[in-house]
């Protein structure tokens, strides 16, 4: 009697270059690891199938079936990422530097001294606006660095205002793709029998991948850490009738029984 077998979890996913990329400041070559996902929550792998049937006689039934995989669609979530696997996840241009000069909106809540002063957390790039905190009412000032004067002592203010970062920054740039070419991708399962019990690693091999961008973010107080979702579909690869677009290979041992 055949064994039977069950397959669970998916690890150690690697995505491989088929052409020369750029990840940052980091240059990939092909064959060379992209990156490696270890930490993967769910997984899924779903074949797309066309189905054209000959039709006739009684009821219009179908008497003969072709049948043809359109593609193989794959997702996986993992609940904490890098840079890198973001920029993936997202197909976002990575840009990184230590003089990116970057524009923020800054809104402090203050209390002007004795001499109707105080003191912003940053020194403002653009224009600056005070407002009475209580009325809303806009108040006109004179600026000196960072140092405000509004010659109304003991008041609560609002200031708006933009000042320049200029640290070390990673830019994800969604809409400037990252890859615009295939990957390969290879990963591992473990496979146990029904009978014996013996564990054994499965092999999962994707020659030609394409990763399909779909950012979704919830964010909030009340949302729970952010999971990164990874879609990708397998890309037929082979001549007329021999085309493949994954194998799934069972060896003879638990290749990572040290795990």
């Amino acid at each position: 009697m055949e064994n039977q077998f069950s397959l669970k979890e998916l690890y150690d996913v690697k995505l491989k270059a088929t052409y020369p990329i750029e990840v940052g400041n980091r240059k990939i070559e092909p064959g060379e690891i992209v990156m490696a996902f270890d930490k993967i929550q769910i997984a899924n792998f779903y074949e797309t199938v066309n189905s054209v049937a000959a039709r006739g006689g009684f009821d219009n039934r179908g008497h003969v079936y072709w049948d043809s995989t359109k593609d193989v669609r794959i997702s996986f979530n993992q609940g904490v990422f890098s840079q890198t696997q973001f920029a993936l996840l997202s197909n976002a241009k990575i840009i990184e530097g230590n003089d990116l000069a970057i524009t923020l909106t800054n809104r402090e809540r203050l209390e002007s001294d004795e001499t109707g002063s105080f003191e912003l957390k940053e020194n403002p790039s653009g224009a600056v606006f005070v407002y009475e905190e209580e009325s809303g009412e806009k108040i006109s000032f004179t600026r000196d660095g960072k140092r405000i004067t509004i010659d109304r002592p003991y008041i609560n203010v609002i200031v708006d205002y933009e000042y320049t970062y200029m640290d070390n920054t990673v830019i994800f740039n969604i809409g400037q793709k990252l890859l615009n070419g295939f990957l390969t991708l290879e990963g591992r399962t473990k496979i146990k029998e029904d009978i014996t019990g013996i564990v054994k690693t499965g092999i999962i091999q994707i020659p030609k991948l394409k990763i399909m961008s779909n950012l979704s973010m919830r964010l909030g107080k009340d949302a729970g850490p952010q999971m990164g979702g990874f879609n990708a579909v397998a890309v037929p690869v082979g001549s007329r009738g021999e085309s493949t677009f994954m194998k799934v290979m069972i060896l003879d041992d638990d290749i990572d029984s040290d795990i």
